[in-house]
């Protein structure tokens, strides 16, 4: 277990027990995914960003008048970088109605930063959800073999008949790619625009014999030229190979492909 992790969560936990928002923003990566959505109560949603949290936040610390976090339990590191903390949260409202609410935090953390925060009721629904399901895992592990330009690790996960669909067409010319020859071709032509495109996705979702990612990447092309660009894909996988993979610059069209649109 990685103490600097644990401790990385009970400090952030800390700042938002002191209404710290600027405390709590300092712990989460600038494209963290902070997820609301099993909410009984108050706001609930997923925010993206700081922009997003801080706004989310805000309205949190506006709401209640006085806020306190009780871990029940040392956070638990169950994975490498995936903490799982049990607590219960007292608020007091500004009409001074008092609420207790025990919940479980799932956390993702990488490169000493939260990368995403998702709200569960109980502890056995956020230990259930940290078990990533082998498609995930391949496509956590495609992505860092494309960020590390390991062509011979990518072309380990691709079916021999698999198909890579890009987002850049403005460089690919439109381009498809298919097979290990392709990909292999697809790595060449992109060198040959952009020295950097390492893409981080916080969000994953499991949906099949699918998986949703929705991240960012910086691009810096070959010009000079620098964008941090929103990202995401849709992975196919079958028999532990990929047999499709689309991306797209914007998580809105990504998340309609896979019949998830909000």
């Amino acid at each position: 277990m990685s103490e600097e992790n644990v401790e990385l969560v009970r400090r952030s936990i800390d700042a938002f027990s002191r209404g710290d928002l600027d405390g709590v923003l300092e712990y989460f990566a600038p494209h963290a995914v902070f997820d609301w959505s099993n909410s009984r109560g108050f706001d609930a949603g997923v925010f993206r960003g700081h922009g997003e949290i801080r706004a989310f936040l805000a309205r949190f610390y506006e709401a209640f008048g006085e806020i306190r976090v009780e871990l029940l339990d040392d956070p638990v590191e169950v994975e490498h970088g995936l903490v799982v903390v049990e607590n219960i949260s007292n608020s007091r409202g500004r009409d001074g109605i008092e609420v207790r609410a025990r919940s479980t935090f799932l956390i993702t953390i990488r490169d000493g930063e939260q990368t995403s925060l998702t709200l569960y009721h109980t502890m056995q629904e956020a230990l259930e959800a940290a078990v990533l399901s082998e498609n995930v895992e391949l496509s956590l592990d495609l992505n860092d073999a494309w960020n590390r330009r390991d062509v011979d690790a990518v072309v380990a996960l691709w079916d021999p008949e698999g198909v890579w669909y890009p987002a850049l067409e403005g460089v690919t010319e439109g381009r498809t790619y298919r097979g290990h020859a392709g990909i292999r071709q697809y790595f060449e032509d992109f060198a040959e625009f952009s020295g950097q495109s390492d893409a981080e996705f916080p969000e994953v979702h499991d949906v099949g014999d699918q998986v949703l990612g929705l991240g960012s990447a910086p691009f810096r092309f070959a010009g000079g030229v620098e964008l941090d660009q929103e990202v995401a894909f849709v992975h196919t996988w079958r028999n532990g190979k990929c047999v499709e993979a689309r991306t797209w610059l914007s998580h809105a069209d990504a998340l309609e492909a896979a019949g998830l649109s909000e």
